[in-house]
């Protein structure tokens, strides 16, 4: 009994982060312009943050209920995320830590596109969990894909030079 509603809690916690995600994606998208510089970094810190202990509340909650091969996709995840989020909590202050290695830029801004892809995948799948109503599950299932959607834009050619999405969530 005390299995399924660590899972019931697991997944709640999952579909909320899954809808703040949404929210904020759609704040940055519609609002892009009208957001001062400071602005958006903090939004992206806020993201690095969720992000963040995302990751460690699912792997606190769901370590039992995963599969070995899901907890190391995860915990590759939380490697690609902290370092990002340290750097982005020092870009915040107002720290240059980036112009000391620009090649460092690029290899976090990577590895946190990719973390925030299996993020992504791992709360819509654990939000689908919270449910059997099919309708809900589409649309976690819509709002994951959007999620995914708005971090691989940037790699689709035409979406790159006429929308373009850059991640929020490593202040680069």
């Amino acid at each position: 009994m005390a299995e399924q509603e660590k899972n019931k809690v697991a997944s709640s916690l999952s579909a909320i982060v899954l809808l703040a995600f949404a929210i904020i994606w759609l704040v940055y998208l519609c609002g892009q312009e009208l957001l001062s510089e400071r602005a958006i970094g903090n939004l992206s810190f806020t993201v690095s943050i969720l992000a963040m202990l995302a990751y460690v509340v699912k792997a606190i909650f769901s370590k039992d209920s995963l599969p070995k091969w899901v907890m190391v996709i995860l915990f590759v995840g939380m490697a690609g995320t902290v370092p990002a989020t340290i750097l982005d909590f020092l870009i915040t202050c107002g720290f240059d830590v980036l112009s000391v290695a620009p090649i460092l830029k690029e290899i976090l801004y990577i590895s946190h596109k990719c973390a925030f892809i299996v993020l992504y995948v791992l709360l819509t799948i654990s939000a689908c969990r919270l449910t059997d109503s099919l309708i809900f599950k589409l649309i976690f299932i819509t709002i994951g894909a959007f999620l995914i959607f708005c971090v691989v834009a940037e790699w689709i050619p035409f979406l790159a030079q006429n929308f373009p999405l850059p991640l929020i969530g490593f202040n680069a």
